[in-house]
């Protein structure tokens, strides 16, 4: 495996795309500390679930887009993960698994929200 580029090399894109996972894993964080029973009883909670988990993945793809690379150099942001989960509430409403995106939310985004957070740190100044 080739090591990473610096991450000051990444498109200004790029850094708009972990602006914006960030503020959404943000928002995830928010929606899980209510509880996981309370999201299973409420309705409107997963469905801002699976609103998230598509505008997270809309921005992994946008961020794989501007740099195809950076899903292979930055594994830790689990882009492709992102992207298909989005793919599976958007066009497989039927088969969405409150328990599995509850997991998803719970245990798989802190990880990314904390490698999103270090790459900014990492941000050249402007951008």
């Amino acid at each position: 495996m080739t090591p990473a580029p610096p991450a000051s090399d990444l498109p200004a894109a790029v850094w708009r795309c972990l602006r914006d996972l960030v503020d959404h894993t943000d928002q995830a964080a928010r929606l899980v500390a209510r509880g996981r029973q309370v999201y299973q009883r409420d309705e409107m909670l997963q469905l801002a679930a699976e609103s998230l988990f598509v505008r997270m993945g809309e921005i992994a793809a946008r961020a794989a887009r501007a740099a195809p690379a950076v899903q292979d150099q930055h594994p830790d942001l689990a882009l492709r993960r992102l992207i298909d989960v989005r793919n599976v509430v958007s066009h497989g409403y039927a088969i969405i698994d409150s328990a599995q995106l509850w997991f998803i939310l719970e245990n798989d985004l802190p990880p990314v929200a904390d490698a999103a957070a270090r790459l900014l740190e990492q941000a050249p100044h402007g951008d």
